[in-house]
């Protein structure tokens, strides 16, 4: 897991300049922080402001309580036929 860890506001907003990090594969992480807050976020799952504290604290992130949309992008009045698509295209082009 990386999670993406940063100062923010009581919000969870980043503070200018952005200052954070990641964690490692294991979840921990240490930095700086100069703000009251930190926010820590990852795909699948609600990010958390908490405030900024010191030593050893373990937070959980929640998953989100649904799925991330599945998006279907197609070219306008064009179907895609993979390696085909091209060789038709010069056919349609010359029989004009």
């Amino acid at each position: 897991m990386a999670a993406n860890v940063y100062s923010s506001d009581e919000r969870g907003k980043p503070l200018s300049p952005i200052k954070g990090t990641t964690t490692d594969q294991n979840g921990n992480f240490s930095f700086d922080a100069k703000s009251k807050f930190i926010s820590i976020s990852y795909i699948g799952y609600q990010k958390m402001t908490t405030p900024t504290t010191t030593g050893f604290t373990v937070f959980e992130l929640l998953p989100m309580e649904q799925s991330l949309p599945t998006v279907e992008v197609r070219p306008k009045g064009i179907t895609l036929l993979g390696f085909g698509f091209a060789l038709i295209s010069i056919l349609k082009l010359l029989k004009k």
